[in-house]
């Protein structure tokens, strides 16, 4: 209860909007990265009044001179003292901000909604009594200090604030079944995470409703041996449309002005259709659609009470409101907390060979940190 109160309080404090506040109002020195043109983005911070001391580059090359401190990305170790907050414009930089010296360091996503990061403030304010209900239902250490690191990070943007797993995306000890399960994969995309559940001895049928992104899935299904379907999860049977954007291959949304269309089922009765005799694990990651599948899967999970693996960061209220949608289903389900970062083993499609090249020697790891993808588990 104590670190529930003290988080709330670090939020408050903290707070995206107040953070930048307190940053330029006390003009605390502070570093800037941009994988594609820092310079332009340091220009944008300080015409924000932000005081930057040093601009951060993936390399530095020959006796190149710039206007103000160049710190290159393997210097960094030596240049802390000379700011304290790091700003990165996004996912990309995001990543090669893993760098150990600044851990103790704000590094902050600069947002392009800031409407957006205080409405998720405001959202937590107002729930706070959800909020610790869903705290108070978390039984181990890692999962309550990954709630905690995760509403903090949210509100903040402040990434190290986030307490991530060590395990790679999906698997979580305790909370994976035996060898010859039946898994349901909601949100297959290019298949990667079902050719990782098959490879693990499970029976896997996977559910893609994008159909660009499910002639990928299929064609690694011949290769990985499991089943994937070119359609979409929800709480009951109709097509929906939905845009397929080329340039974010994981995040196909449903859109009432949509260009393509797919069809949408219910799992209770595509388990009847295929005369299912057992679902032993479903993993949800369905772009904001969680609330719907579970809605759709109330009878598979209150006969079969498969392990549950759900995406709960797609919408700000997730958080709350998917762990007590499960409770209502069935009350003996217990709950494991767990953020990942997305790693080239989970979405293979994203990692070229030059950013796996970089990320390692920069890094040490090939890990997208961003937000990450923060997963309920039940059993």
């Amino acid at each position: 209860m104590k670190d529930f109160i003290m988080t709330v309080k670090r939020i408050y404090e903290e707070h995206y909007t107040a953070m930048l506040r307190r940053v330029i109002q006390e003009k605390i020195p502070s570093a800037c990265f941009d994988f594609e043109s820092p310079h332009g983005f340091a220009e944008f911070l300080r015409d924000k009044g932000v005081n930057i001391a040093a601009v951060i580059v993936k390399s530095v090359s020959g006796n190149e001179m710039f206007a103000q401190d160049v710190i290159a990305l393997h210097e960094v170790s030596r240049s802390t003292e000379k700011f304290g907050c790091v700003f990165v414009r996004g996912k990309m930089e995001a990543a090669f901000m893993r760098i150990p010296e600044l851990k103790k360091i704000p590094t902050i996503v600069m947002s392009l909604d800031e409407c957006r990061t205080e409405e998720i403030y405001d959202m937590y304010m107002k729930n706070l009594d959800e909020l610790l209900e869903v705290y108070r239902m978390l039984p181990d250490e890692n999962s309550r200090k990954t709630f905690l690191g995760f509403i903090r990070a949210k509100a903040s943007r402040n990434l190290n604030a986030a307490f991530f797993a060590e395990t790679p995306l999906y698997i979580c000890e305790g909370f994976m079944p035996d060898e010859g399960a039946v898994v349901i994969d909601g949100g297959a995309c290019d298949g990667s995470t079902s050719a990782k559940f098959s490879g693990m001895g499970y029976r896997v049928f996977a559910f893609e409703l994008d159909k660009e992104n499910f002639r990928l899935a299929k064609k690694c299904s011949e290769e990985k041996n499991f089943c994937v379907e070119n359609l979409g999860l929800g709480a009951f049977r109709h097509t929906a449309k939905y845009t397929h954007d080329p340039c974010k291959v994981f995040v196909t949304k449903e859109k009432e002005s949509g260009t393509s269309s797919a069809d949408i089922v219910d799992l209770d009765y595509y388990v009847r259709e295929k005369h299912l005799q057992r679902v032993d694990f479903i993993k949800l990651d369905v772009e904001g659609a969680e609330v719907d599948v579970i809605k759709g899967a109330a009878a598979v999970i209150a006969r079969f009470k498969p392990i549950l693996a759900v995406s709960i960061y797609h919408k700000i209220e997730h958080i709350w409101t998917i762990p007590k949608l499960i409770k209502s289903i069935r009350s003996d389900y217990e709950f494991c907390l767990r953020h990942f970062i997305t790693s080239a083993e989970d979405a293979p499609i994203l990692f070229t060979e030059e950013l796996l090249k970089d990320l390692y020697s920069v890094t040490g790891s090939a890990g997208f940190i961003s937000f990450g993808e923060c997963v309920l588990f039940a059993r």
